[in-house]
């Protein structure tokens, strides 16, 4: 397996904050990845955000297939299956931004997934991740 390192570029703006707010670092150790939220997410009211009729099966909680769980490592696996509405349904209940979903959900389903797909392969074809944010921002603002 190659491992790939994903380039950042920092815009002007953004590296000069950077420089002059910097976070405070209180451990020497990396900081766990955040968990997201800690409870189980209703299938059915994410299901009408995809175009398949089910997510797949690693995305449901164990012995509780009414529920998803929503983890980095399952967004991660969705989008490494060309499942990008799955992965992005996933982020917004895992970031806790459910309140917020209707300025997400902008578009029709379908230009969604396309849009998605597109950064991923912008990603991977560039090694990073300015063509693919340039292009989300451009075509869901």
């Amino acid at each position: 397996m190659v491992t790939k390192i994903l380039t950042w570029n920092l815009d002007k703006d953004t590296k000069y904050l950077a420089e002059r707010f910097p976070l405070p670092i209180l451990s020497s150790k990396p900081h766990k990845q955040y968990g997201g939220l800690d409870y189980p997410l209703r299938e059915g009211t994410w299901r009408r955000y995809i175009i398949c009729d089910n997510f797949p099966s690693y995305c449901y909680y164990p012995h509780r297939p009414e529920y998803l769980l929503g983890s980095p490592s399952n967004i991660i696996r969705c989008f490494q299956d060309g499942k990008s509405l799955e992965a992005l349904a996933l982020t917004v209940a895992w970031g806790g931004m459910v309140r917020t979903k209707n300025s997400i959900y902008t578009r029709p389903i379908k230009d969604m997934e396309r849009f998605l797909k597109k950064c991923v392969d912008l990603i991977e074809e560039k090694n990073s991740i300015e063509s693919a944010w340039s292009h989300l921002v451009g075509k869901l603002n």
